[in-house]
């Protein structure tokens, strides 16, 4: 039987005016094929090209990778998979042209022809000359493919809420280990530990472990060897990719006593979470989201500098922003995923995904004692003191006030 994300893709070049598609960004290839690939370092040195899937209408599958992913394209939902030498210490030929064969056999056994759609951004260009040889006329399918995978297929759901689960243990695990005299780097150590514990293998994790204003101020960043003091403001957004699909969570942290105005970021971010949460129904724009996300903000006296979020999926951002301009409705439950965030200066920002219909929040978790109060449902920040105790009564008094 074909996959689902399979036969949505043949309907994106459909859509297209194509009778194939091929996906050279690896997010597509595996969105199409279920074939994955290393993604942390780039495209391999011992690839010629990328990692290449070719859908038909019909949904037929041809997967052309190197002999280094030969494994994960054979195990995946490909009817043809051509693997060819990218790491063969005999074979002195450029891996470039061996790529290039192994696209025409590939071509040529599917019988690729008529209009094809490409990924533009991703296409090489050895490949449209292959293409414009054989008489192909070439379409973007860029659009159309992203609008065919905002709508989530109940597997990739389940995919999401493992991966807001990944998000839920390096999240507490920040919680733990956000004490004044450590450095940034030691704490994120602890996360992503806390994260490929669970998982068992190592994690592609994008986002940011910044601390001090000066750092939160500036939206994000990587973590470095800044040694964290007491009262500074921290961010942890967390972005865990497990079996080719994203989550994305982000908490915010003080150590000990808040600086001055944080409550009231603090105040506004929560009131735009729970705006949210109450109000993201089906057939909601994308512009009237942000709207409200906005209002929210501003109605507690502070100001939005960035988006209001993302979609999530086997890209990051994948889909539609929240957008003033933006008119696309949010589709009816269950099967859009729509992870939203409200992102402020100063280190006040939440986030987790929201399953649009489900008025639930999936990737905080519950309340779950000492060493992890803040990971509540609703996204909340949490207030620790200088020995990394959690100050419980100063944040329920929080939570009270933004209610």
């Amino acid at each position: 039987m074909t996959d689902e994300r399979t036969l949505r893709t043949a309907a994106a070049a459909q859509a297209c005016g194509a009778d194939w598609a091929i996906l050279t960004a690896a997010d597509s290839v595996y969105y199409a094929a279920q074939v994955d690939t290393v993604i942390e370092t780039g495209m391999s040195a011992f690839a010629g090209g990328p990692l290449t899937a070719i859908v038909g209408r019909d949904g037929t599958v041809g997967v052309v990778a190197t002999n280094i992913d030969e494994a994960g394209a054979r195990a995946s939902s490909a009817d043809h998979v051509t693997i060819y030498q990218g790491l063969n210490l005999h074979d002195r030929t450029l891996v470039e042209s061996r790529f290039r064969r192994a696209m025409h056999e590939a071509l040529s056994a599917l019988g690729v022809g008529g209009t094809v759609a490409v990924q533009a951004a991703t296409l090489p260009w050895t490949v449209a000359e292959m293409l414009r040889e054989r008489g192909a006329d070439l379409v973007e399918i860029d659009a159309e493919l992203t609008r065919q995978r905002m709508t989530k297929t109940a597997l990739e759901i389940e995919r999401l809420r493992w991966c807001a689960h990944l998000t839920d243990l390096g999240q507490a695990a920040a919680l733990r280990g956000s004490r004044a005299g450590r450095t940034e780097l030691e704490v994120w150590t602890e996360i992503r530990y806390a994260i490929e514990a669970e998982e068992g293998t190592r994690v592609p994790i994008a986002g940011d472990y910044v601390s001090g204003i000066d750092r939160t101020a500036a939206v994000g960043g990587f973590p470095t060897d800044r040694v964290i003091e007491a009262g500074d403001p921290i961010l942890c957004d967390l972005a865990p990719r497990s079996h080719g699909y994203w989550g994305d969570s982000c908490n915010a942290i003080v150590v000990g006593e808040p600086p001055a105005g944080y409550d009231r970021l603090y105040r506004a971010t929560e009131a735009a979470v729970h705006a949210a949460v109450e109000h993201l129904r089906p057939g909601m724009t994308m512009g009237e989201l942000d709207t409200l996300l906005r209002d929210a903000v501003s109605d507690q006296g502070a100001t939005n500098i960035i988006h209001n979020g993302h979609g999530i999926g086997t890209g990051l951002p994948a889909g539609a922003r929240p957008d003033p301009r933006a008119d696309r409705a949010l589709s009816r439950h269950p099967d859009r995923a729509n992870p939203h965030g409200v992102d402020l200066s100063a280190g006040g920002r939440l986030r987790g995904p929201l399953v649009e219909g489900e008025s639930q929040r999936q990737g905080k978790g519950s309340r779950r004692g000492d060493e992890e109060a803040g990971l509540g449902g609703r996204g909340e920040g949490a207030h620790v003191g200088p020995d990394g105790a959690a100050a419980h009564e100063r944040q329920h008094r929080l939570d009270e006030q933004a209610r």
